[in-house]
């Protein structure tokens, strides 16, 4: 299985062209103390990190409270 830094190559020194905001939609509205903020939290650094394009990202989810996460990107 590949991890997301195999998958997305960014060449040494270059320079992150997003900030945190282009990955967020609406404030969650999770419980607080809910492990789910860190998980979105968690995606969102990855996601500027490795600079994508926030709408080249598909985020698929499951059901529950997790499942608004894919809304919240």
């Amino acid at each position: 299985m590949s991890s997301i830094a195999e998958l997305c190559v960014i060449e040494s020194g270059a320079v992150e062209a997003h900030s945190l905001d282009d990955y967020e939609s609406e404030k969650p509205r999770w419980c607080k103390g809910c492990g789910d903020h860190g998980v979105l939290a968690s995606l969102q650094r990855v996601l500027r990190k490795n600079n994508l394009e926030p709408e080249n990202v598909v985020s698929v989810s499951g059901i529950g409270c997790s499942s608004r996460l894919p809304h919240y990107l």
